[in-house]
């Protein structure tokens, strides 16, 4: 392949990083995706249909230059994404023309454009590898431009491509410096939709059926960012995170109570006793729901908020009494503050010597018919398995006791198992035996009505996965429970499900790959999206204040730890510095490694200078060969004759002894 070829093909690549910037925000038209696409593929290919046609292609250009700047006036297009799709037609126009040097610079010009819209729609972690593309392939190309420009030689290109790269280089290292310390500035370009993403996988149903898969357990997806105060300090929650409860049971689903609906900046439940936890919760896309999440059990939801391109903009939420929390607005993502009371005793449960009464849970008595209300066709088989559980026992936190024991030992999870349509419940509990977290529920619920006990189907998640100071919770987490009603305590959860099948099961590696992606992400957005003039106040402090402790010395990963960064630039000037700068010093270097294998240079010879006053008054086999390598040397080195790497390697081949095994050395000459 030609030079010209890797020149325009380095081109077209830095093009496409950072074509890929503005694709990664899901903001651009589909027409100006496929137009890119479609001039990007014909370039690589060599086919360039505007080479002669520079008036048509300029024509072209104003031909969508003026839609997108009409649409952009008259409110139908946003004026920063208008920008962001003229500048890919243009870079898309240039690389089908003619190939020529101005014609380069203009399609560089429009990636530059275009990695600069990229940053002003996007924050995403993925925009770094197309910084970091773009960054290595345009500078490259115009490298290999200016040295063709100038009509370098091919002998020449490759060292000073090195040197090209070596820029390369030195530019990340100044425009980190440069990022910084540049003082950051609060600056709005417009108001933009938020970019859609991908789908949700583990947004929260309507109702909950008995027939569902539990396919959702091995689903390794991050739903949720959580910080809890106070922090834990455990690599594994086994906390309940409740989202909706469920009261009519129809045989084969759960749904809701369509109750009355209250909307607030604030939602205050009712009061419940325990240890206060604060928690702030930050809901991502793959959640998809704009149902809220909270420690069971919660009794305030507040400050809730969506993101946009501006910032955090306030939301109000609405209470559907004996339901949920939900956000007025459906959107991709969603953060908001929660408390919650956890209960005093380890084992989750809140029993009647451990706390007071729940305040107005006697007033809540009247409406819990509608809680022991069972379908008008329910197995008899049912009502004999409550009656042989339950016997006489009265007491409802007693009664969910002996049910969840029951269960635990007869049944078992598997995410495998298939319920029929016709009677789901019944073939569960006395034909499969077998199953997944909402039928263990479900049968709990009914079997504590078969008793004459109120009871309701909890859908949330279970679990919380420590990652950094935060918690994280899977699609694979989401989990349903059941709670019973007391007339002291109020609601009190159990779960029949067994302990393994509670949390999720993701794929060990999709998980991992997952979880270093979401530390990159949080680093990302901390580090680059919200570096703040703050930010930039505390790393001058940390390196500016004086040590008046003792010598404390205590490992740091690099990248948390400015002082280390300054250390590596100094260190990789100093080898700038000391390194062989023309590559005839690295010849010289290989050369006498060489000759030391040889057993040539030694105290007596100990440079090639001395080996090349020697070698006129010996007879050694490769006199010739090491002559001629020298010569070489000096011609290349001040000579002003251009260094030939292929010669070089051949040189150094040929300094071997051929036909023998042993060391033939040199005499000096006058000793004995």
């Amino acid at each position: 392949m030609s030079h010209s070829r890797w020149r325009l093909l380095s081109r077209d690549i830095g093009a496409a990083f950072a074509f890929s910037s503005l694709l990664l925000s899901w903001l651009l038209p589909n027409w100006v995706v496929f137009i890119f696409g479609l001039c990007w593929l014909l370039s690589l290919l060599g086919f360039r249909p505007l080479r002669k046609m520079e008036f048509a292609s300029a024509l072209l250009l104003l031909a969508f230059a003026v839609p997108l700047f009409a649409a952009s006036i008259l409110g139908k297009m946003d004026f920063v994404i208008s920008a962001c799709c003229f500048a890919c037609l243009f870079a898309a126009i240039r690389m089908v023309g003619r190939p020529s040097e101005s014609m380069d610079a203009q399609v560089n010009l429009g990636a530059l454009l275009m990695m600069t819209g990229g940053a002003a729609l996007t924050g995403e972690l993925w925009y770094l590898l197309s910084l970091g593309g773009f960054a290595v392939f345009t500078p490259l190309s115009m490298g290999m431009s200016t040295l063709q420009q100038h009509g370098a030689k091919p002998a020449k290109l490759r060292p000073a491509l090195f040197r090209v790269g070596m820029g390369i280089s030195l530019a990340f290292i100044g425009m980190s410096v440069f990022f910084i310390l540049l003082p950051r500035l609060s600056w709005k370009i417009s108001h933009l939709p938020l970019p859609q993403g991908l789908e949700a996988v583990s947004g929260l149903a309507d109702t909950v059926k008995l027939q569902s898969s539990g396919n959702l357990k091995t689903s390794p997806r991050i739903v949720a960012r959580i910080e809890l105060t106070p922090h834990p300090n455990q690599p594994q929650l086994n906390h309940y995170w409740v989202a909706r409860y469920y009261r009519d049971f129809d045989g084969k689903e759960w749904h809701t109570p369509q109750a009355e609906k209250t909307t607030d900046s604030q939602i205050i439940l009712p009061r419940k006793n325990g240890k206060k936890v604060f928690q702030k919760i930050e809901l991502l896309p793959a959640y998809g729901s704009p149902t809220l999440i909270a420690l069971d059990a919660p009794f305030v939801f507040f400050n809730l908020q969506r993101a946009t391109t501006q910032g955090h903009a306030q939301i109000s939420m609405t209470e559907w009494k004996d339901a949920e929390v939900r956000s007025t607005i459906h959107t991709t993502s969603l953060s908001y503050e929660t408390q919650s009371f956890l209960p005093d005793n380890e084992g989750g449960l809140l029993w009647e010597n451990t706390v007071e009464s729940l305040p107005g849970a006697h007033n809540m008595e009247e409406g819990l018919e509608a809680y022991k209300r069972l379908p008008e066709e329910v197995d008899i088989r049912i009502a004999k398995l409550a009656q042989e559980i339950l016997k006489t026992e009265t007491s409802p936190l007693k009664a969910a006791r002996l049910i969840e024991n029951y269960l635990h030992q007869n049944f078992q999870y598997s995410l495998q198992e298939t319920i029929g349509t016709n009677n789901p419940l019944a073939e569960f509990l006395f034909v499969k035996k077998r199953g997944h977290c909402e039928q263990f529920a479900t049968a709990f619920a009914v079997l504590l009505r078969q008793g004459g006990f109120a009871s309701r189907v909890v859908g949330g998640f279970f679990g919380g996965e420590q990652l950094g100071n935060r918690y994280i919770l899977r699609a694979g987490d989401a989990h349903a429970w059941t709670q019973v009603y007391d007339s002291r305590l109020g609601w009190v959860s159990f779960d029949a499900t067994p302990p393994a099948g509670r949390q999720a099961r993701p794929n060990a590696f999709l998980a991992w790959v997952l979880e270093v992606q979401e530390t990159l992400d949080a680093w990302w957005q901390s580090k680059v999206v919200d570096y703040s003039i703050r930010e930039q106040t505390k790393m001058a402090h940390s390196l500016l204040r004086t040590k008046t402790s003792s010598l404390n010395l205590q490992w740091k990963p690099l990248a948390l730890s400015w002082q280390w960064l300054w250390l590596l630039v100094l260190a990789f000037f100093l080898y700038l510095k000391i390194r062989p700068r023309h590559p005839a010093q690295r010849f010289l270097k290989q050369l006498e490694k060489r000759l030391q294998k040889l057993q040539l240079l030694n105290q007596e010879t100990p440079s090639v200078d001395a080996l090349w006053v020697l070698l006129p008054t010996q007879n050694h086999p490769l006199k010739r060969q090491i002559e001629s390598a020298y010569v070489h040397y000096l011609r290349w080195r001040f000579g002003n004759i251009p260094y030939e790497p292929y010669t070089a390697r051949k040189l150094l081949n040929s300094l071997k002894l051929q036909g023998t095994s042993q060391r033939i050395k040199l005499r000096w000459p006058f000793r004995p």
